[in-house]
Formats: structure tokens, C-alpha cells, sequence
């Protein structure tokens, strides 16, 4: 895309932000006039009507958004690197993972699976699916191990989190919302490492859930493929291990292979009708 291109591109998202802006800001402030009325004292609780905050990211020379192919591409690259690692270790008895750990490496495993599928699904292509362990205690030592899961998914979440600010700006809001759906998952699997480490007597993982907001420290998505060659995950001296495919992972997934639920993205329609916690809780 040249410069003229992408002059045209960003100035027809911001006019068509401007107008859903406007519009929106019309029906909510008649809304909000609505609930005033019904609602006594309400209008003296109103907030800032406006919130504002910048279009892009505020970066030195000129940005741009990368396109959806090179995005989804490198995610697929991320997932095949985590069911390669998970794979290989659920097959390392050496880690000596108890039953509850063992479920939720695989489970984990089972996750990533989906989301490789996923965005296989949309016609996105691993860089590489060859990968090497740059540490061996990564396989055989449980706290190295969780320790790197941790730190993994952290990337991952700051990965899918640029994900959904650039679809955002190229005006993609049902890409921006599968990556949030898959950045969720992910964070998930964060908290679940720092609690796996709080169990095995590491200070480190107290508490678990450690942040009120995640954090999002990528201005692009494929900056993250930078970051798995600097830590020697991608094109390292290390152990070299290979994507093993959905068949074998899904193998050492063992039973946590059927008991995962919404195992494909939800777009959703109309709400549906809630009433009671337990229509919370089910697969849409």
C-alpha cells in the first residue's frame, strides 16, 4: 500500500468513526436524558459524556495499521509454538505435574489448539512451525517450566491486545472481537501458571490474579515474533521441537480434549434472555 493509499484508507476510517461517534453519541445522550427522568437524582451521577482519547497510538513518525493477513499470521505462529511446548511437556515425566496441573496443561493445550484452527480456518500461515527450547529445565524443572508459561502468555495477551486496538482502527470491529475472545483465554492461562507456581511454594505467583488491567505493550501484533528470536524460541540454539499437529495434540490432551467447551468463536446476535446466574455459565 502506498503512501496515497493509506492517506485514503485512514481518512475513510476516521469519517466513518466520525459518524458512528456522532450517531451514537445522539442515541446515548437521549437515553441517558431517558434514565435521568426515571430515575431521580441520576442526572446528578452522570459522567463524562465525551471520552477522549487519541484515533492511534501516539509513536514518533507515522503509523499505520498492519493488515489482518500479517496479524492472523503471526497468532497462528504463536499458537503452533504454545501446542508445540505444551505437547512436549505433557510428555516429559519429568516435570512430575500432579492431576490438577496435568488438566490444566492440557486443557491449555486443547485451547491453543482451538485457536490455531480458528485462524487456520480464516487462511492464516504459521512463519514457522519449527521451534527450539532454548533452556531444557523449561521441560524437566516445574517451576521453570510454569515460569516460562507465564511469561509465554503475557506476550500472547500483549500480542491479541494489539490485535484488537488494529482491527479497531481498520474498522474490523468482529476481528477485534474474536481477538479479544482468544486475549481472554489467554490471560486465563497467565493466572493459571502464577497460581501453579503459588502452589509449588513460589512467593512469585501470589496472588495469581496480580493485574487490574492487562498489559498491552506491543504497537504491532508481528512485534512479537521479535521478541520469541530474542528469547530463543524462534530460530534458537536450543532443543529444536516441531508443531506436532491437532492428532497428537490432542492425544496428550487426553480426557481435558472433550471437556474444554466453547470451542469456537461466539458472535453473537440478540442478547439472550438471562435468568438466573447458571444461563451465565453455559456455552454459546
Amino acid at each position: 500500500m502506498n503512501k496515497d493509499e493509506r492517506d485514503f484508507q485512514e481518512s475513510v476510517i476516521r469519517e466513518s468513526i466520525k459518524s458512528r461517534m456522532s450517531r451514537r453519541t445522539l442515541l446515548s445522550g437521549a437515553a441517558a436524558t431517558a434514565a435521568a427522568i426515571a430515575i431521580p437524582g441520576a442526572a446528578h451521577a452522570q459522567g463524562p459524556t465525551v471520552l477522549s482519547l487519541p484515533f492511534f497510538p501516539n509513536v514518533p513518525g507515522r503509523y499505520s495499521p498492519e493488515s489482518i493477513p500479517t496479524m492472523i499470521n503471526t497468532a497462528i505462529t504463536a499458537e503452533a509454538l504454545a501446542v508445540t511446548f505444551l505437547t512436549a511437556a505433557l510428555g516429559s515425566s519429568a516435570l512430575g505435574l500432579n492431576s490438577l496441573e496435568t488438566a490444566i496443561v492440557q486443557a491449555a493445550l486443547v485451547e491453543e489448539q482451538d485457536h490455531y484452527d480458528v485462524l487456520a480456518s480464516f487462511g492464516a500461515t504459521p512463519l514457522t512451525t519449527t521451534f527450539t527450547v532454548p533452556d531444557p529445565k523449561m521441560l524437566t524443572d516445574k517451576v521453570t517450566f510454569f515460569t516460562t508459561l507465564w511469561a509465554a502468555e503475557s506476550l500472547f495477551v500483549a500480542a491479541y491486545l494489539a490485535a484488537v486496538r488494529e482491527g479497531a482502527e481498520l474498522g474490523q470491529p468482529t476481528f477485534s472481537l474474536l481477538a479479544a475472545e482468544v486475549m481472554g483465554v489467554e490471560a486465563e492461562h497467565r493466572t493459571l501458571a502464577r497460581a501453579a507456581l503459588a502452589l509449588n511454594g513460589d512467593d512469585a505467583g501470589i496472588p495469581p490474579n496480580d493485574k487490574a488491567f492487562e498489559t498491552g505493550f506491543l504497537l504491532y501484533v508481528s512485534d512479537a515474533v521479535g521478541v520469541l528470536q530474542t528469547l530463543g524460541f524462534v530460530g534458537g540454539n536450543g532443543i529444536q521441537a516441531a508443531y506436532p499437529g491437532k492428532d497428537k495434540a490432542l492425544a496428550a490432551a487426553g480426557p481435558m480434549a472433550t471437556a474444554v467447551i466453547q470451542q469456537s468463536p461466539s458472535f453473537p446476535g440478540p442478547t439472550p434472555t438471562i435468568t438466573s446466574a447458571a444461563d451465565l455459565l453455559v456455552q454459546r
